[in-house]
């Protein structure tokens, strides 16, 4: 069933609350996810992915399948979409997903291991803050060689979080790895901490 055909069926429209109706529905939770993911693709909204996963977790039907399903859906939206995702499905990404220790690392794995685009790259660097840092630590390597990159690395890791000195280790021998050259005045407009600030974080 398409999302249409929902709203047709229910009498709805774009101004009722479609999560919620989907959710209440009596259909199958895969069906909830993909009209949940449908509608989301077409009015991103916070509320909608947040209720999601609220009304996925609760329903005692949650898998490693499904979750996998919910993340195709995040990595194809914020692969393709020249909407301003920022407020949405990217802020979901981070807070529901990321920061939560019983997803961020399957889901971390699973984006990573599914040809993500290099627009995603970026977008998962930026929002990668809660995840573990050994996992990261390996991405970062393998994309050292391309300079594109360096910024939206030097943002993941200046907003990470580490538990030991090892990991800060890493993050510095990454950190100096990185060619910033160009990005400096770009970093420093942005607000986020300047490359010798995250250095001295690393250094403690």
């Amino acid at each position: 069933m398409t999302l249409q055909d929902f709203i047709t069926n229910n009498n709805l429209s774009a101004h009722d609350n479609l999560v919620d109706n989907i959710w209440n529905s009596t259909f199958p939770v895969e069906e909830k996810i993909a009209l949940s993911l449908e509608w989301n693709a077409i009015n991103p909204s916070y509320h909608t992915l947040t209720t999601l996963w609220l009304r996925y977790n609760v329903s005692g039907q949650a898998s490693r399948s499904s979750n996998e399903k919910i993340y195709a859906g995040y990595q194809c939206q914020l692969s393709i979409s020249e909407q301003d995702l920022s407020g949405s499905t990217e802020y979901s990404l981070h807070f529901d997903i990321f920061e939560d220790p019983e997803k961020a690392t399957h889901a971390w794995t699973y984006f990573t291991g599914n040809n993500p685009s290099r627009k995603f790259i970026k977008v998962m660097l930026a929002n990668s803050g809660p995840v573990r840092s050994h996992l990261k630590y390996t991405f970062y390597e393998g994309l050292l060689n391309d300079v594109d990159y360096h910024f939206h690395i030097h943002i993941s890791i200046s907003r990470s979080r580490f538990d030991t000195t090892t990991e800060k280790f890493q993050a510095r021998d990454i950190l100096f790895k990185l060619n910033l050259d160009d990005q400096r005045n770009k970093i420093n407009e942005s607000g986020h901490p300047t490359f010798a600030d995250v250095a001295l974080y690393l250094k403690g």
